[in-house]
């Protein structure tokens, strides 16, 4: 009876001490990884015979795409994934000393949520990469810029 005891007491113990994950994952990758994600990234085309076959968010969605596979001629380009409501992809440059935020590939989420995300990564990053500073001055768009500032604030 005693042993059971002490093993509910653990059991106890052990559920007590169990705490469900951030609502936020975080991870970053290299450059052959990168690319395959922003594979499963990439826009679609609506199959239409005639007029414009992405839909309007498509179209920014494209230039997106287009200057994220770009980027990643650059063998020192990789990301960060983030996964919140579904993945976004932050195209980074990694040097020992700074990871420099560029190009966000981002999930069709309302841009109140981009500061939101930010501020996660941020956190995340702090406490995993002690040695290097994360960066956002080199952002590419200026929504993207301005949820980096407005992260800040949050």
């Amino acid at each position: 009876m005693r042993s059971l005891q002490a093993f509910f007491s653990l059991l106890f113990a052990s559920c007590a001490a169990f705490q469900t994950p951030a609502s936020s994952t975080f991870a970053t990758f290299g450059n052959a990884q990168t690319k395959a994600f922003i594979k499963l990234w990439q826009p679609k085309p609506l199959p239409v015979t005639s007029g414009d076959a992405l839909l309007p968010t498509s179209k920014d969605t494209m230039k997106r795409y287009v200057r994220a596979r770009i980027l990643l001629e650059d063998p020192g380009i990789g990301c960060i994934a983030s996964f919140d409501e579904g993945l976004n992809v932050i195209l980074c440059r990694f040097t020992k000393a700074e990871h420099t935020l560029l190009l966000p590939l981002w999930q069709p989420v309302a841009n109140e949520e981009r500061p939101k995300t930010f501020n996660k990564l941020t956190r995340w990053h702090g406490e995993k990469f002690d040695e290097a500073r994360l960066s956002g001055g080199a952002l590419e768009w200026t929504e993207d810029r301005k949820a980096w500032a407005e992260s800040f604030d949050i």
